[in-house]
């Protein structure tokens, strides 16, 4: 049988490899924008107002329980968007989002901050806090956020790390007819599973970005 020597060049497969860490690497940085310099940034805290009845409607199959009028002004700390969970097609897009304390590039420097699976983590870069653990927990939240329409839908998922927004709207509950159900928190300083708010947006705009 003759000896068959295997073609130089690339392979397809290495091909599509470099294609992709060439992508995420642009991706990483793209979201990634300049820090802001020390300082607070957002010094007033999210404002609730608790309906007297709750207001119920529906939208994309959901049953929407508004429970309390919410609105605020917060850095990004993260954006992440969901496509193929529970709820994605309602909830496209969870922000953490900071404020005092936690809209302060001094203190956040010093933090490690992540989204996955509808959860917000963070942990200390060294051994000490930069600021009272009660600080970070009471001024950070991870939100679960429903667009009303299609323009705040596209300029939710045109936030960014950095950001400073602002938004109003409501908290609130959803369900569905196939036993999918979520409850917002209606509390800053609760933790844990079930501390997330549910923040249906009547309103959204990025005020200000990183320069």
């Amino acid at each position: 049988m003759p000896y068959s020597r295997p073609a130089k060049g690339f392979s397809i497969s290495l091909l599509i490899f470099l294609i992709i860490t060439v992508l995420a690497v642009y991706y990483f940085m793209k979201d990634e924008p300049e820090p802001w310099p020390p300082g607070v940034l957002v010094d007033s805290e999210p404002v609730q107002n608790d309906l007297s009845s709750h207001k119920v409607f529906d939208l994309k199959g959901y049953t929407i329980v508004a429970k309390s009028k919410f609105s605020a002004t917060a850095r990004v700390l993260s954006a992440k968007k969901y496509f193929m969970d529970d709820g994605a097609d309602l909830v496209p897009v969870d922000l953490a989002l900071g404020w005092k304390e936690m809209s302060d590039s001094g203190v956040l420097n010093q933090l490690k901050i992540k989204q996955s699976k509808r959860f917000y983590f963070w942990k200390t870069k060294g051994s000490d806090y930069p600021v009272a653990r009660e600080k970070i927990e009471h001024n950070s939240a991870n939100m679960h956020m429903i667009p009303s329409t299609e323009e705040i839908g596209k300029t939710l998922k045109a936030v960014r790390k950095g950001d400073i927004i602002r938004f109003e709207g409501y908290l609130v509950d959803i369900s569905n007819k196939d036993g999918f159900s979520r409850f917002s928190s209606t509390s800053r300083t609760d933790t844990g599973p079930g501390a997330c708010e549910i923040v249906y947006l009547e309103s959204l705009r990025i005020e200000r970005t990183p320069k």
